[in-house]
């Protein structure tokens, strides 16, 4: 048995090691006062160089280990704690970070920073964790790769953060169970936070969350990639200091996973930025700005701003359901209003059911959703509950509010497998606008696997007080398919709204829907303004119904032509229908209609119809341009004259019934076919010898001669030919000079190429009038 000194030995010891490996984690490098001392709960740090509000610390290392605390302890008056980390480790923080009163907490180390699952926040003030190289100020910076120069002190305000070739990653772990759930501002203690007056900033190369949870009740989160030299800009606001990215030319990507949260949510909501090359949102990973609030509020709310210079994935959700994606809302039993999200980026995906959402569900209006892509927006799919991907902005059932609309500017936009835009209501208040302008192509196809269809709508549902929204297409070619509409109803007591698609072309196939119908308030109208084609095959529709008394809006088509395809494709209408109440009218402009007219409609064919089951009928007004030029060509005669007797004639015999001359042109014709009859075979002579013989006239006959006329280049005996036609020389217009003008009947062509009309005719040149003509002076 050994001796219990022997025990207690052995007990200090390990306290000693236990208490050197927590202290070695944090150490000082000597190059300022700085100084670490170890605690029961972890390090305590001390002095550092100072400047009025600014204090100054260099670590040789940082990091925290799980259950541990690194306290900085200074005065009350510090606005500013900039730490450097200048060994080259990466800083591991699994610990509580905490500092006394409101000072703002910037840590840098360019090898790299990890945030793990413990890693906790007690602040006063803002945290700024970067891997940049320094921290700018307008007389200089405080580096951490820059050691020969004595480190900056200043009583300035920093104005950036410096960034070098290759800055190491932060990565943020978390348990992946902080998506919130209720209204509650702490809804979670498991999370990276600061308060409501603070900024949670987090810049450097690649920036990884795996199931992070990054909070504050209404403050500021910034998240940026930067990946390589440049400055991100520090800007000072109400909040600690906002993150710009002005002069950032290269930049790192930014990955959510593992059911990742980011969440600004608060009495009012806060703002989150995310910046970077390409984001992505994966397994359930949010970001969230919503309004808590149960009491109104004069504060304006805070907003989502995503912006990624390639390519932003939202995909997916959690295996609790959760989906991916940007939510901006009015939480249930909350007051007050959301502000939205803004997304810029080259290509936006969001797939799996991910969405992008800034609706109400409790008493206050919703926000907006804007996207910008410089290429496609692809929005595709459901998630496992048959939840549509989507970009809404929406008046939830139980809310009240309108709603704020939805803009995507793009060059593609495609909606697939029951994929939706969508600004309606179901609750108390109006639906919003939905505009979409796309330089290419908008694509809207399928369903999901429910059968529910991929969609454009601004809609007010039969639960609703409100009215539907309106609707703005913009695009190159627009094309529904399999199912996909574009919907602005109204099925409650509210109005329809105004449905407007402006576009090269058009095209409707297999189930295809452009409608704006009434239940009970004013019906919606369409316009469609198409510089091309409109086509509709297989059961497509274009309607703006009425249904019960309501009286329904006008359709008005413009387009070059429209065109319904028959057979197995037809059943395709353009109608304006009523119940009881009365039909609005259809207006069409177009060059021309092909398979598809005016009549009842039908299955078997594609009918134009305005009519209503027991009230009054609209009008049906087609306007065809007629650019033919027949239009004003009177009909001949059909009688047939004697030529005989013509030619037997004194042509120079004046008429004594109607005391006028004739003139008669004998030939082998007879009456010309008319011109909107079938042109048969025999309807047009061609004289073979004619048409294959070159001819010269000389002064009393015509000979035919194998040789072009041009080619004899004597300038008494030329001819006109169509290749010596230059096209960059132009007619000279003619000024009267008062003499006489007489019918150039010869030519001469010059040895320069010059051609020079003659009012006689030369030996060789072809006329067109008579050498010897009958003269009835005589």
């Amino acid at each position: 048995m050994k001796p219990l000194s022997s025990f207690l030995f052995l007990n200090i010891f390990l306290k000693i090691i236990s208490t050197t490996a927590t202290v070695a984690q944090v150490t000082v490098d000597d190059t300022t006062s700085t100084t670490v001392t170890p605690t029961d709960t972890g390090v305590q740090i001390d002095n550092g160089d100072s400047a009025e509000g600014n204090l100054f610390h260099s670590f040789e290392q940082f990091s925290i280990p799980t259950g541990s605390e690194a306290f900085f302890n200074n005065a009350e008056n510090i606005v500013n704690i900039f730490s450097r980390v200048t060994g080259g480790n990466i800083s591991n923080i699994d610990g509580l970070i905490r500092a006394n009163g409101t000072a703002n907490l910037f840590l840098i180390n360019p090898a790299g920073i990890v945030l793990g699952e413990g890693a906790r926040l007690q602040l006063g003030g803002s945290f700024y964790g970067s891997t940049a190289d320094s921290i700018v100020f307008g007389n200089g910076e405080f580096s951490a790769t820059d050691l020969d120069n004595p480190p900056l002190i200043t009583i300035n305000a920093p104005i950036g953060l410096g960034f070098r070739d290759n800055p190491g990653e932060i990565t943020v772990r978390g348990d992946g169970l902080g998506a919130r759930s209720n209204n509650d501002l702490i809804d979670t203690e498991n999370a990276l936070r600061v308060n409501s007056s603070s900024t949670l900033g987090l810049v450097g190369g690649n920036l990884n969350l795996e199931g992070a949870t990054l909070k504050t009740d209404g403050g500021r989160i910034e998240l940026g990639s930067v990946a390589g030299n440049g400055q991100v800009s520090l800007t000072p606001r109400e909040q600690g200091f906002g993150l710009e990215y002005e002069s950032v030319e290269n930049w790192g990507d930014v990955q959510l996973s593992e059911s990742a949260t980011v969440d600004a949510s608060g009495l009012v909501s806060g703002d989150i930025r995310v910046e970077g090359n390409s984001i992505t949102l994966t397994e359930g990973s949010q970001i969230e700005a919503s309004t808590l609030s149960n009491l109104p509020s004069l504060e304006t709310p805070g907003m989502i701003e995503i912006n990624a210079t390639d390519t932003i994935n939202i995909d997916g959700e959690n295996s609790q359901g959760f989906s991916s994606g940007a939510f901006s809302q009015v939480n249930p039993e909350a007051e007050g209003d959301a502000r939205g999200v803004t997304i810029t980026t080259g290509n936006l995906n969001l797939t799996n059911g991910a969405v992008v959402d800034a609706s109400t569900e409790g008493r206050g209006n919703a926000g907006s959703v804007e996207i910008t892509a410089s290429d496609t927006v692809t929005i595709d799919g459901a998630d496992s509950q048959g939840f549509p991907s989507g970009a809404f902005s929406r008046v939830n059932s139980e809310a009240e509010g309108d709603a704020g609309g939805v803009t995507i500017t793009t060059g593609n936009l495609n909606l697939t497998n029951g994929a939706v835009v969508d600004a309606s209501t179901e609750g108390r208040g109006n639906a919003g606008s939905v505009e979409i302008t796309a330089s290419d192509t908008v694509t809207i196809d399928g369903a999901d696997s429910q059968g529910f269809p991929s969609g454009v709508g601004s809609i007010e549902d039969e639960t609703a007080l409100g009215d539907a929204g309106g609707i703005t297409i913009t695009t190159g070619n627009l094309t529904l398919t399999n199912g996909g509409i574009v919907d602005a109803s109204a099925f409650g007591r509210g109005n329809a709204g105004l449905l407007t698609v402006r576009a090269n072309s058009v095209s409707l196939d297999n189930n295809a829907t452009i409608d704006a119908s009434t239940s009970s308030g004013i019906g919606g109208s369409i316009n469609l303004q198409i510089a091309e084609d409109l086509t509709l095959s297989n059961n497509s529709l274009i309607a703006v119904g009425a249904f019960d008394e309501a009286n329904g809006g006008n359709l008005d088509i413009n387009a070059r032509f429209i065109i319904a395809f028959l057979g197995n494709g037809a059943n395709n209408d353009i109608i304006a229908g009523a119940d009881q109440g009365q039909v609005g009218n259809i207006n069409i402009t177009a060059q021309g209609l092909f398979g598809i007219q005016q009549r009842p409609p039908n299955p078997a064919t594609n009918d134009i119809d305005a009519s209503s089951d027991f009230g009054l009928d609209g009008t049906i007004a087609i306007e065809t341009a007629d650019n033919s030029p027949l239009r004003e060509i009177a009909e001949l005669s059909s009688n047939v004259f004697s030529t005989e007797i013509i030619a037997a004639s004194n042509i120079c015999s004046v008429s004594e019934m109607d005391k006028v001359s004739n003139f008669i042109v004998k030939g082998k014709g007879g009456v010309m076919p008319e011109p909107t009859e079938a042109l048969y075979g025999d309807a047009l002579i061609i004289d073979e010898e004619l048409a294959t013989s070159n001819f010269s006239q000389t002064d009393n006959h015509v000979e035919s001669s194998s040789e072009s006329p041009l080619d004899n280049d004597s300038t008494d005996n030329s001819n006109f030919n169509a290749h010596d036609i230059r096209a960059d020389v132009q007619p000279v217009a003619y000024k009267d000079n008062g003499e006489p003008v007489y019918l150039a009947r010869g030519l001469i062509k010059q040895e320069d190429g010059t051609v020079i009309l003659t009012a006689l005719p030369t030996a060789s040149a072809q006329s067109r009038t008579l050498e010897n003509p009958y003269d009835c002076s005589q």
